[in-house]
């Protein structure tokens, strides 16, 4: 979905802005899922310091 709304504004010529926003989103939501499933399927949030449930929320939020 995001590829295709991409696709007809950088035809309309906005392309450096909407590449920008869209990486800027991709990555916001990318380390939110990561935080997610890091969270709730590997102890690696353990080195952290911080609980699961925390940053859980704060991805959801």
């Amino acid at each position: 979905m995001a590829g295709l709304r991409r696709q007809t504004l950088c035809a309309g010529g906005t392309f450096e802005r909407v590449i920008a926003a869209e990486q800027l989103r991709a990555s916001a939501i990318n380390s939110a899922m990561i935080m997610m499933l890091r969270a709730s399927h590997s102890p690696g949030w353990k080195r952290s310091g911080r609980r699961p449930g925390a940053r859980r929320r704060a991805a959801v939020a």
